[in-house]
């Protein structure tokens, strides 16, 4: 089933609460299109094929389907292809929950052939995906692992319930893979089970005819085609508070190029192409009471003896600039063999000590250490780059000292390449998004990270919305044609001009779906992003004559059974 963490209190009405009491009713899915086995059934007729029977029949196995809410779109499409091959499903948004969540859970898994379930970080997190899981394992359930996620791979107590198993991989999965991963999918049910009791019969089809009616009077369809009300005059001004991420993009070949200074017969030299003379910077992965190292370092930093004597360091220090103009001492510095390989790792001698030869270049590899007061980066990106705190460019002065007691002093800047934040052209390229609508966004500044939505379309009619706070990730829900008439019947019962989108948000999200208080057309979408320095607040305008022909292309292409082996009715598909 469908799991979800604990939810943000709210005086809107919860999406999760207003579709409580359809999901007690509603055991039934109706019937989708073309299936052959009814075909054979009913005298070789082209009728429809029905839903999978989703309410818990003890008589009747079933495959349930296990996964938490962020995933819903791709299970429902899972659940969508597994119902075509007439595999009995049971999925707790498709009539599967009753009035306890933990008696639906019990009775699903116990009725069960086997279970498959959708693996993530998420899902790993969540306690009612926890207890579900290790409920199934108690009961001898065939599990059948699916991962999702590219890079991530459970641990913990997730990692001890499928060590022994073989997972489906649904990683990076697109239109052109899909078919295949579902096919592939569906051969592991057969080799787990054994058995075909989850296959549906002509008494599935027919429970499903009868039950028909009664959904019908559950669901009503919103009717766009009488929207006449011009909605641009309920959408409000944004709201943006808090400052945005303040983008310095020093440009590297203005960097001042120092000459050495002091009295000493060693000189120092940056030399080489611009590879070699560029500053690498990283930090360590975690602060310790409040306070981390910044590294810097110099891939070749060029010892040259004038001499005719050899020379030996004794020691090699660093001073650094801080904004205030102040230069403050180094935490340490280290020197060692350059490498010539990027990945190649360096190797730092014990102490800056060195013969020199006369009239010899000798070259080394320089690494200063600076303290930082603050957080280190939380990611990579973040990371390889002089804090925040530090300006720039940023400066170190290294001074060696010789055996002679004279010493040689040098300055070299650093610059932070720009940081690539998430805006709506680079998440269109990244992602491939077609026909974006809107992209909101607000920028938390103490971890220079940006939190986006971005809403768009997929196939010119799917609506959808993906958020993230990276290029490199991001969740996406379905505003399909089954959530939008759930939405709409449940705020005409209640009443309701907002629901809060419960499985859409999180700490930082909240996103709510508005309601015309006379028809209940859901007409917009009002998105509220909140960081540590920032809020946005945005609503969005659907686009409503295109919601309008989806709900017309399903009604062409789904027809309801009626009961009579003779009649077909049209009627709407409740799935996207």
């Amino acid at each position: 089933m469908g799991c979800n963490s604990s939810l943000p209190t709210t005086t809107v009405k919860p999406l999760d609460q207003a579709m409580e009491t359809e999901q007690r009713k509603s055991q039934v899915v109706i019937a989708a299109k073309n299936d052959p086995i009814i075909s054979d059934m009913t005298d070789n007729k082209a009728l429809p094929k029905p839903a999978a029977i989703t309410q818990v029949n003890e008589n009747k196995k079933h495959i349930m389907l296990s996964y938490q809410h962020a995933n819903q779109a791709l299970v429902l499409d899972v659940y969508e292809f597994l119902k075509s091959h007439q595999v009995r499903v049971w999925m707790d948004v498709k009539g599967g929950m009753v009035e306890h969540l933990l008696d639906s859970m019990a009775a699903a898994v116990q009725n069960s052939a086997a279970v498959v379930c959708f693996l993530t970080q998420k899902y790993q997190d969540s306690q009612n995906c926890k207890e579900e899981f290790k409920y199934a394992r108690k009961k001898n359930k065939p599990m059948i692992p699916c991962l999702i996620n590219p890079g991530w791979k459970p641990d913990g107590w997730l990692d001890m319930g499928i060590n022994d198993l073989l997972y489906i991989d649904f990683k990076k999965t697109t239109e052109n893979n899909f078919q295949l991963k579902c096919e592939e999918l569906l051969e592991k049910i057969k080799q787990v089970v054994k058995t075909e009791d989850y296959f549906m019969t002509e008494d599935d089809i027919l429970t499903v005819a009868e039950a028909t009616d009664a959904v019908a009077e559950l669901e009503e369809e919103p009717n766009y085609d009488v929207v006449n009300v011009d909605y641009t005059s309920k959408i409000p001004s944004g709201i943006h508070k808090g400052p945005e991420i303040k983008i310095e993009n020093v440009d590297s070949m203005k960097i001042t190029k120092h000459i050495c200074e002091g009295n000493s017969a060693v000189r120092l030299l940056l030399t080489g192409n611009s590879k070699d003379r560029y500053v690498h910077a990283n930090q360590d992965l975690f602060d310790r009471n409040g306070k981390f190292l910044n590294y810097f370092f110099i891939p070749k930093l060029v010892f040259q003896n004038t001499s005719k004597d050899p020379i030996s360091t004794l020691e090699m220090t660093g001073k650094y600039e801080n904004s205030e103009g102040n230069w403050c001492d180094c935490e340490d510095v280290k020197i060692g063999p350059p490498v010539s390989d990027d990945a190649a790792q360096y190797h730092w001698l014990p102490d800056t000590t060195v013969n020199l030869k006369p009239l010899k270049l000798t070259t080394f590899a320089v690494r200063v250490d600076v303290q930082v007061h603050g957080k280190s980066g939380l990611t990579n990106e973040h990371r390889s780059r002089a804090h925040k705190s530090l300006p720039q460019p940023f400066k170190i002065r290294l001074h060696l000292h010789d055996t002679e007691g004279k010493t040689v002093s040098l300055i070299v800047e650093q610059v932070n390449d720009p940081l690539v934040l998430p805006t709506k052209e680079r998440i269109i390229e990244q992602f491939g998004y077609e026909d974006v609508i809107a992209f909101v966004y607000a920028d938390d500044c103490e971890e220079d990270k940006r939190h986006w939505v971005a809403v768009y379309y997929e196939d010119k009619t799917k609506l959808r919305f993906s958020f993230g706070d990276s290029l490199y990730g991001c969740t996406t829900q379905y505003l399909d044609t089954w959530l939008i008439k759930k939405l709409y019947n449940e705020a005409k019962k209640t009443a309701s001009a907002e629901i809060v989108l419960n499985e859409w948000n999180d700490d930082c999200r909240t996103m709510t779906a508005l309601f015309d208080q006379e028809t209940f057309i859901l007409f917009g979408v009002r998105i509220e992003l909140r960081t540590q320095t920032s809020k946005t607040i945005e609503t969005i305008l659907l686009p409503l004559d295109q919601i309008k022909e989806r709900f017309a292309i399903e009604s062409e292409d789904v027809i309801v059974f009626s009961g009579d082996d003779n009649e077909e009715d049209k009627g709407n598909d409740e799935i996207d």
